[in-house]
């Protein structure tokens, strides 16, 4: 009979093992040195990096579109740069910026007067704000969110679309949002929150955080997320770096714009089996119970004879 206990606790623990959500983290960058895309191009393009198996691809978006009687509402797709890092630099000042539609040079002809040209030429909220969708191949839970280049200021606000929750709430693999698709907005009946987005925090003053980076500190699970220059609309909630030189998260005025070129994203990834945070699907846990029962049975039988 010992050894039938002891059986039965060394299973019990697999089992327990196997229930756990397992975790590795990784780091995507977008910093390039050579054959980087730059200022111009087409709308609605991607950017891509892989590492540990998992590939993010990068798109961009903007409010430059009009939609149900109102003017620059409607998400369109933009222009994602990708932008040289041959200087060195640490942080690296290349990395990814957005070019929206209503890009001119000219202020009376045109919606977002020197969007593309420095600072404009990164992700900004001057008139227009810009986002990027990462788009994973896996689900991840998202930690952190590195900036390669900023001027003015730095905030940000950030979104994961049909979320789950790390060992919790199961996340699955929903279809790819359509940002585009003529009728999504930022706000409103059709806007982000009201479309399966979930506000994860606005983040303040990147540019006064180590390596320009903000912990996003959640424990939100999603194959989609979304980073914009900080956006007035969902505040007025702010994570603000607690040893800031910086004003918290503004907007709203010359001096508050933020600018700045996306570099780094650094997540873990659950796994373990396809349930949610890495536990393993019913059936599988189903048939172990059945061989742990049957095991048991055996050594009953056994210790019998």
């Amino acid at each position: 009979m010992r050894t039938t206990s002891v059986s039965i606790a060394s299973l019990g623990v697999l089992l327990a093992a196997l229930a756990v959500p397992a975790t590795a983290a990784t780091e995507w960058a977008f910093t390039c040195t050579t054959s980087c895309g730059t200022s111009s191009g087409s709308y609605g393009n991607t950017r891509t990096a892989t590492k540990d198996g998992v590939t993010v691809t990068a798109s961009a978006y903007a409010n430059t579109g009009n939609y149900g009687g109102s003017y620059n509402n409607l998400l369109q797709t933009a222009y994602l740069s990708w932008w040289n890092d041959g200087d060195g630099n640490t942080p690296p000042t290349g990395g990814l910026g957005v070019t929206n539609r209503d890009a001119c040079t000219s202020s009376t002809t045109c919606g977002d007067y020197m969007e593309g040209s420095s600072p404009e030429h990164a992700m900004d909220n001057n008139q227009r704000w810009d986002a990027i969708l990462f788009s994973f191949s896996e689900a991840i839970n998202l930690a952190q969110v590195g900036l390669s280049w900023y001027s003015n200021d730095a905030d940000i606000s950030v979104f994961a679309y049909k979320p789950g929750t790390v060992g919790g709430t199961a996340y699955g693999n929903p279809a790819a949002p359509n940002l585009a698709n003529g009728s999504t907005t930022y706000t409103g009946s059709t806007g982000l929150i009201s479309t399966g987005w979930s506000l994860v925090g606005n983040y303040a003053d990147l540019q006064t955080r180590g390596n320009y980076t903000a912990s996003l500190g959640t424990n939100l699970v999603s194959s989609y997320w979304l980073v914009m220059a900080y956006n007035t609309a969902f505040g007025p909630g702010c994570n603000d770096n607690s040893t800031s030189s910086g004003d918290g998260c503004t907007n709203g005025s010359a001096s508050h714009y933020d600018y700045m070129k996306l570099g780094l994203l650094g997540g873990t990834v659950p796994n373990g089996g396809g349930g949610p945070g890495g536990v393993p699907e019913p059936g599988t846990m189903l048939l172990l119970g059945a061989g742990l029962a049957g095991l048991v049975q055996a050594r009953r039988r056994k210790a019998a004879r």
